[in-house]
């Protein structure tokens, strides 16, 4: 199952990514803020996390809603934008940004799914995205949320490898 996820998520979101970087270039100029990403499953959160790098913020992961409140309460004040994956085991991403908006009401959110329905309930002024996606949309629904323009990779910037589990 790992190997199928990371060949697809290899097509369907590295495919576009021809230009390379690593993480430590990344972090070489001031991020435009921070965000928080939250997702369950290793890959997707790896290449998200990569993606969010390159487009220039600075990345605090979770692979929980109960390990984001953790890092949500630890950052102190300094996470810009969560996004989350909407369904997760035992705290998914509503209840996970219901909890986060009792400590900021303000806290701006992007929603990520493999598919949005009637069943996740989302109000429909959220931002979302739907999964596989690309690093432009991703930039977009950044902006979107933050009012910031994303960097654009240079030459020297190489995708994470993903690895199977």
């Amino acid at each position: 199952m790992a190997d199928h996820l990371s060949e697809r998520l290899a097509d369907n979101v590295l495919a576009p990514i021809s230009n390379h970087c690593s993480l430590d270039q990344a972090a070489e100029t001031e991020p435009l803020g921070t965000v928080l990403l939250v997702e369950d499953e290793d890959p997707i959160r790896e290449i998200a996390s990569w993606m969010i790098s390159i487009l220039g913020y600075r990345v605090i992961s979770a692979a929980s809603g109960a390990e984001a409140l953790l890092e949500f309460r630890k950052a102190n004040g300094s996470i810009d934008v969560v996004i989350t994956d909407v369904l997760m085991p035992r705290m998914n991403g509503l209840q996970l940004v219901e909890s986060l908006r009792e400590i900021d009401a303000a806290l701006k959110v992007i929603f990520i799914s493999g598919f949005f329905s009637d069943a996740c309930q989302l109000p429909p002024d959220v931002i979302r995205i739907q999964k596989p996606f690309f690093r432009s949309i991703l930039a977009a629904k950044l902006t979107e949320a933050l009012g910031t323009t994303p960097s654009t990779p240079g030459p020297d910037r190489h995708p994470p490898t993903i690895s199977a589990q």
